[in-house]
């Protein structure tokens, strides 16, 4: 079963190096509203969290960014080699989250999650359209 990791200081910042490339690829297939430098900046200066997925053998499966945003939790960024292998983690993942005092999830991602997530309590509550100019 796979475990999800909120990364310390100074462990975060010496796991960015790696987990950037599969942030920035989440953020690439999602037209994400959010910049990567943005989510760096705040994973380094204790703002936004980095997550890490790893497998029952320790290898890393999936990264997230994320953060608390009033009362929910946001994902701003789920990626990596198998990216639902964090679902396993969900009640793991809930756990913490609700100890930071979040009383919901919020997460942005491509419309295949929607139905991935459905299953799992999660409900779509807007939708964002795009132009590109």
């Amino acid at each position: 079963m796979a475990r999800a990791y909120i990364l310390p200081m100074p462990m975060a910042e010496e796991a960015w190096g790696v987990a950037e490339k599969e942030i920035v690829r989440a953020l690439d297939k999602t037209h994400s509203l959010i910049e990567i430098g943005e989510l760096k900046e705040g994973v380094l200066d204790g703002t936004k969290d980095l997550w890490c997925v790893l497998n029952d053998e320790g290898k890393t499966k999936a990264w997230a960014v994320g953060g608390v945003f009033s009362h929910a939790y946001l994902i701003w960024a789920l990626g990596g080699e198998d990216a639902q292998d964090w679902l396993s983690t969900q009640e793991e993942f809930e756990a913490k989250v609700k100890a930071k005092g979040c009383t919901e999830v919020q997460f942005y991602g491509r419309l295949p999650w929607q139905r991935i997530l459905r299953d799992r309590g999660y409900k779509p509550v807007q939708v964002v359209m795009r132009r590109e100019l």
